[in-house]
């Protein structure tokens, strides 16, 4: 038979040896805890990966994201891309997923950016948002559309359009003094689209006014804005809605404003540049908000240009402008726009990200120019670096559509569902 006293401390020892294992475990778990938090923590990193809160999607409809425009580096194949989700496919130049009317829920999503090291550069987190329309929706919803020469162009505003139409319920209702070719609305198609414009001409510029007949570039004033006789003005919504929709507000007003407002800025200039822009900017959004609280407030967040200097080798002299510079300014253009304009739903703002669903390796205007003068052999050259093609319009208005669709009544509660596990 033992020792009493041996088995006493033969007995201890064993419970000491108890507690070590629990402590360890515990301090395992709690590191182990910390690692996942680590492992799905938003960090921009240098390549400065930027991503919304919110990502809309619509039933039939792709939506994408593409690494390049998320991103800001020379050259997006240097870095590698790993997409966690619970729906769609990570193809090498983007995620894409093109939901199913069963599909409608929040799926969560992570990004995160290695090196050639393997080294995590940057990580960042989205939630995908499906929804789809009530089939009960039978009465036409109003949209207003502004902006400047992405919206004259008439093309997105064309496709939202037709999207509306594409099923059983009542189509979007279009309100605006213009329509396409920068000409008075001959049907559906109307807007308030004015080539060259910065968000301080629309919230100050007085002067001729389109609801006139007067078109010509340069000299047209604000739509929203009204010169008395005295010599005075004013941003006036109400005035303008008596005035193109009856006296009602619009239900829905989409601004896509700022590509002209940074085109010269630079490093040094961007953030000035930016901060004066949102003067105006808010100045046109709060008087929308004093005319109807209920209106839903989509801000575009601009868009990237091509990935190609090619589109750039006419913007030389005063108005001089290359492509990495101007994509750096649209990035932080973009950057600013989610800290000033994103998770303010219950305002009823709401950032709308273009700029993630826009292919712009391959939807910008091409042209076919010889090599050089010494060969008769041609090659395809983007042609306009900042206005993509028809295929880059719609995506635009493919985001703006899915956003529309998501601020209406869904048929089935948003889902929420877990987040992804990173390995």
């Amino acid at each position: 038979m033992m020792n009493r006293p041996i088995a006493i401390v033969l007995f201890g020892l064993l419970l000491a040896a108890l507690w070590s294992g629990l402590a360890n475990a515990a301090s395992g778990q709690e590191a182990n805890d910390q690692e996942s938090a680590k492992d799905t923590a938003t960090i921009a990193g240098d390549v400065r990966l930027i991503l919304p809160s919110v990502i809309y999607a619509t039933p039939g409809i792709e939506c994408n994201i593409y690494f390049a425009n998320a991103v800001l580096v020379l050259n997006r194949r240097n870095y590698s891309f790993d997409v966690t989700c619970e729906k769609g496919f990570q193809f090498e130049e983007r995620w894409t997923f093109t939901p199913t009317p069963e599909e409608c829920a929040e799926y969560p999503l992570v990004i995160e950016v290695r090196d050639e090291t393997n080294r995590i550069v940057a990580r960042g987190a989205t939630s995908v948002h499906v929804n789809r329309l009530s089939p009960d929706r039978t009465e036409a919803t109003t949209l207003l559309i502004v902006g400047a020469s992405f919206v004259e162009y008439s093309i997105y505003p064309q496709h939202i359009l037709d999207l509306s139409r594409s099923g059983d319920l009542a189509p979007l209702r279009l309100i605006g003094s213009r329509g396409a070719g920068n000409m008075p609305p001959m049907g559906d198609l109307r807007h308030e689209g004015y080539s060259g414009w910065t968000a301080k001409g629309f919230a100050t510029l007085a002067g001729p006014l389109s609801r006139s007949g007067f078109h010509r570039r340069g000299a047209t004033g604000s739509p929203f804005v009204y010169e008395f006789a005295d010599g005075s003005k004013e941003l006036d919504f109400a005035r303008y809605c008596e005035e193109f929709n009856e006296g009602r507000s619009p239900d829905f007003v989409t601004v896509d404003l700022g590509g002209n407002d940074v085109f010269r800025a630079d490093d040094e200039t961007i953030d000035d540049v930016i901060d004066g822009m949102f003067l105006h900017y808010d100045a046109l959004i709060t008087a929308i908000q004093k005319m109807s609280p209920r209106t839903h407030i989509g801000v575009l967040s601009s868009t990237s240009p091509s990935v190609s200097q090619d589109g750039f080798r006419n913007y030389t002299g005063a108005g001089k402008q290359t492509r990495w510079q101007f994509h750096r300014n649209i990035h932080r253009l973009v950057e600013r726009k989610i800290e000033h304009y994103d998770n303010r739903t219950d305002e009823r703002i709401h950032l709308v990200p273009t700029y993630v669903n826009l292919d712009t390796e391959h939807h910008f205007p091409t042209w076919s120019p010889q090599l050089n003068a010494r060969t008769a052999d041609a090659t395809i050259r983007v042609n306009n670096g900042t206005h993509p093609s028809t295929a880059g319009y719609q995506q635009i208005g493919d985001s703006v559509w899915s956003w529309i669709v998501g601020a209406m009544t869904e048929t089935c509660p948003l889902q929420t569902r877990p987040r992804p596990e990173r390995e």
